[in-house]
């Protein structure tokens, strides 16, 4: 991915976060490196959690399936990821977008603790 891509690319995932109020990243995979906020992933205690490689999998899974794709992290919250593609129509990276808490909280962050 360029430098003038990605430097694009966080620009528009600032504002969307800053309207919506939920952490946007941007997943170089060429690179494999997370870049803007990925706040959540860093204060993250889940121990089987990478978190380049889970962006990287909902990203791949959104190329796969020719579209948005919501998945789960390893902690069990939801996420939506969208792949970018370059020139040649091949994936050099991808936007993630989460946590959401799909259903109630306080069972979802019961499941959390449980599982830790």
């Amino acid at each position: 991915m360029t430098e003038e891509r990605m430097q694009s690319c966080l620009k528009i995932l600032s504002h969307l976060s800053g309207v919506s109020d939920v952490a946007c990243c941007l997943l170089d995979a060429v690179h494999m490196r997370l870049y803007g906020n990925t706040t959540y992933c860093a204060q993250c205690r889940y121990s089987g959690c990478e978190p380049c490689n889970t962006v990287h999998y909902g990203c791949s899974e959104a190329d796969r399936w020719g579209g948005p794709y919501v998945y789960y992290c390893p902690a069990g919250l939801v996420f939506a990821a969208s792949p970018l593609l370059g020139e040649t129509g091949i994936p050099e990276g991808g936007v993630a977008t989460g946590p959401f808490v799909m259903g109630d909280a306080e069972d979802t962050f019961a499941a959390m603790d449980a599982s830790r």
